[in-house]
């Protein structure tokens, strides 16, 4: 067997074993936020004028305490993220802001209880980080948006 057959039969192996890391009900709830979120994001373009993509680093959730595992993802990113992108489409010189520089969005939960963004400017893909502890953290993340764009 050459080498890029085991590279390939080791890729397999890894994505089935993480697959199956996650139980049942924890990808059906990760599903159930990925449809939520697309109907949000669907919102925020019609605001925005866009057609940013987004995601949810659902992997990322398991830097989460379990007692703060009952809080949904995809809400933190829609009253966190697409908050302050919304936001910052409310003029015009923002609109374009967002146009230009934003394509997709991640969203992760991180351990750390400050909220964070980054927007890489080569893919235009802007990456909100949150603790789940806290919801009200839009404007935070729009005022660094705004210090970035």
């Amino acid at each position: 067997m050459n080498r890029s057959l085991f590279v390939a039969i080791g890729v397999a192996i890894c994505f089935c074993g993480s697959l199956h890391a996650q139980s049942l009900k924890d990808r059906q709830r990760f599903q159930q936020w990925e449809q939520e979120l697309q109907k949000e994001v669907a919102s925020t373009n019609e605001k925005c004028g866009t057609n940013i993509t987004a995601s949810l680093d659902t992997a990322s959730w398991s830097v989460i305490p379990a007692e703060r595992q009952t809080y949904n993802m995809a809400s933190h990113c829609d009253e966190g993220c697409l908050y302050a992108v919304e936001m910052l489409c409310k003029d015009d010189l923002g609109k374009e802001a967002v146009k230009s520089q934003i394509a997709k969005i991640t969203c992760k939960a991180h351990a750390d209880a400050t909220p964070k963004v980054t927007v890489d400017k080569e893919t235009k893909e802007m990456v909100c980080m949150f603790d789940a502890s806290k919801l009200n953290f839009g404007d935070s993340i729009k005022e660094a948006l705004e210090n970035m764009l």
